[in-house]
């Protein structure tokens, strides 16, 4: 876990720039590293006069600083002892160790130290840290203790070495010739310009602890305070990130939520409006019904007083046979509608006085309600005479 927070922390990309001397100049051999799908790729490689050059290089990568040059004093001391101020003062016998920084590597039976005064390097990480965040540091050929198991040689050329990784005394030698050979380290082609840089990345990717030193302590400060900055800034991102998403799902579900409310406000007005339609016919229909039922029941009222005027008036000579209100037009049939005769009366019946039919026939149409009488037939039949009367009604 703590490997992996780690990993999460440093992210994928990074730099290592040796810091090296040339002709008695500080030169900067600059590497950056991507690490994908857990293989590295080189992305950069460049040899620059000084640090103004660094400035293009991007600036939020974790970088790892070898300091190589002429202000870097190192000694190989034969034996391997724990102590790590015997073997200190074993090669520099009057060093005073608070004006020191040293790195200490044991190589099989011989220890390679080196030292660098505080001043110069805490100088040199703080112009450095204006173009780049120092993850990790270490002095002179200890770099290499990392990346020599990956080397299937005898020795390794640096910029300014040649260290012999097998030979038990003098195995730093001063660099004599131009040659730049390539280094294949676990499959991937590494120029000796850049190896010590790599050695440097590696050492960030896959820590060890094939070094001691109080270098390692200003490599441990430098380290914790660029995983608090890089942790910061990935809170800051992933809160942002979060903050943003949040309100564009609010956005989005605001946005579904107020057209359903939208839809359901014009549906709610669209149903109030035809329930007010609805409202409003129901009344209309319940009027004219109203006045329909007054009128039908004023009508038939109206009907049956009338009827009851015209048989109470029939003479004892006159006999109806059928008195019929509304007649229908024609007959019924199935596929047409009913079609009766309003405001008419057919009166039928036999007469045994023809006087008294007479008379009766003008007592009807003196009636109110009566507009007209119509004797549509008149004729004897078995020593009677039938008629047949259409009154119409006003």
């Amino acid at each position: 876990m703590a490997s992996y927070l780690h990993n999460i922390l440093l992210g994928n990309s990074y730099i290592g720039i040796e810091c090296f001397s040339a002709n008695n100049e500080d030169r900067y051999a600059l590497l950056q590293v991507t690490r994908k799908k857990n293989n590295l790729e080189i992305v950069e490689q460049e040899v620059h006069q000084n640090t103004e050059a660094l400035k293009s290089v991007p600036k939020k990568l974790p970088a790892a600083l070898i300091v190589n040059n002429s202000y870097v004093l190192q000694k190989e001391v034969a034996g391997n002892d724990n102590n790590d101020k015997k073997l200190l003062h074993k090669a520099f016998p009057n060093i005073q160790l608070d004006d020191f920084y040293y790195e200490i590597w044991r190589k099989g039976t011989t220890t390679i130290i080196a030292v660098c005064r505080k001043s110069y390097i805490d100088e040199l990480v703080h112009k450095m840290s204006d173009n780049f965040r120092i993850v990790s540091i270490s002095l002179g050929l200890c770099t290499a203790s990392g990346i020599a198991s990956f080397i299937t040689g005898e020795s390794i050329i640096t910029n300014s070495h040649e260290l012999s990784l097998y030979a038990d005394e003098n195995s730093i030698k001063p660099l004599t010739s131009p040659e730049k050979p390539n280094y294949n380290v676990n499959g991937l082609s590494i120029n000796s310009q850049w190896l010590m840089a790599f050695a440097g990345v590696l050492n960030c990717i896959i820590p060890t602890d094939k070094t001691s030193g109080s270098i390692l302590e200003l490599k441990k400060t430098l380290e914790e305070a660029f995983k608090q900055k890089s942790f910061f800034e990935k809170t800051i991102r992933f809160s942002i990130g979060l903050i943003l998403g949040l309100l564009l799902i609010n956005f989005l579900l605001f946005s579904h939520y107020f057209k359903k409310n939208n839809e359901m406000d014009a549906t709610l007005s669209m149903s109030k409006v035809e329930i007010e339609k609805i409202g409003s016919l129901k009344k209309q229909v319940t009027d004219k019904e109203s006045r329909l039922e007054s009128f039908a029941n004023n009508t038939a009222s109206r009907s049956s007083l009338l009827i009851n005027k015209i048989t109470a008036s029939v003479p004892g000579s006159i006999l109806l046979t059928e008195l019929v209100y509304h007649p229908l037009e024609k007959r019924i049939k199935e596929s047409e509608p009913i079609q009766p005769q309003d405001s008419i009366i057919i009166i039928s019946g036999k007469i045994l006085i023809n006087q008294d039919f007479t008379n009766w026939v003008s007592e009807i149409e003196k009636l109110d309600d009566i507009e007209k009488v119509t004797i549509t037939s008149f004729g004897k039949e078995s020593n009677k005479t039938e008629f047949s009367l259409k009154a119409e009604t006003k």
